[in-house]
């Protein structure tokens, strides 16, 4: 005891003095777990409006975009009959155009045979004159020379 500083009996703590404390400490303790429990039960409440109103802003947006898609697909679709009427169109006329074009062609190609037809018959008659006027001649010479 000796060794020990020397202090005033007031400064000693008892064992109930400790109990107090203790005691205390454990109000103290309990009051912020129960600030906590509602500071954290309200950080909950709000998350959970929060994610609710989140979740309202999606389904709004996936409305919005599904109304969007199926304009987009309905203007699509009109625009895609609107081409196909124009490409009937197109393809009408070129068929027009082209079975004229091939008539022109089939008349070109009958009037071909028939100019073919006449050189033909007039090479055929040239030749047969030729052929007779050759056998006329050799008749002739035949009978002159021999």
């Amino acid at each position: 005891m000796t060794l020990l500083p020397t202090s005033v009996w007031e400064d000693v703590a008892t064992k109930t003095d400790l109990e107090l404390h203790s005691a205390l400490l454990k109000i103290q303790f309990n009051e912020v777990h129960n600030d906590l429990r509602n500071e954290i039960s309200g950080v909950r409440t709000e998350l959970k409006s929060d994610i609710a109103s989140l979740r309202g802003e999606i389904a709004s947006l996936r409305a919005e975009l599904k109304g969007d898609i199926a304009s987009l697909r309905g203007e699509l679709k009109g625009d895609i009959a609107d081409l196909r009427a124009e490409l009937k169109g197109d393809i009408a006329s070129l068929r027009g155009e082209l079975k004229s074009d091939i008539a022109d062609v089939r008349l070109e190609i009958a009037e071909l045979r028939i100019e073919m037809h006449q050189m033909f018959r007039k090479n055929y008659v040239v030749m047969i004159s030729a052929i007779f006027a050759i056998n006329s001649l050799f008749f002739t010479a035949t009978k002159y020379w021999g």
